[in-house]
């Protein structure tokens, strides 16, 4: 690890202190990251609903127009004969 100084710093993980929480705020801190990863996962799956859904109405909409033009060269073909 380096400093902006340019000096070297060592760094021992060893020597890091963890503050240990009472169980009481862990599990606290656990239901909220719990909570959050729900909330997440709820939008991952609002959103891929959202994109089924528009594709679904791009191929309804790409069909009906079809189905338009399929009756649009029916009637002509008709009219011609």
């Amino acid at each position: 690890m380096a400093s902006t100084l340019g000096d070297r710093i060592r760094f021992d993980p060893r020597r890091v202190r963890v503050p240990l929480l009472p169980i009481v705020d862990q599990r606290a801190h656990g239901e909220s990251f719990r909570r959050l990863w729900d909330f997440a996962r709820t939008l991952r799956a609002a959103y891929d609903e959202g994109n089924d859904l528009v594709r679904d109405l791009i191929d309804a909409t790409v069909a009906s127009f079809l189905d338009v033009q399929d009756a649009v060269v029916a009637r002509e073909a008709a009219r011609s004969s």
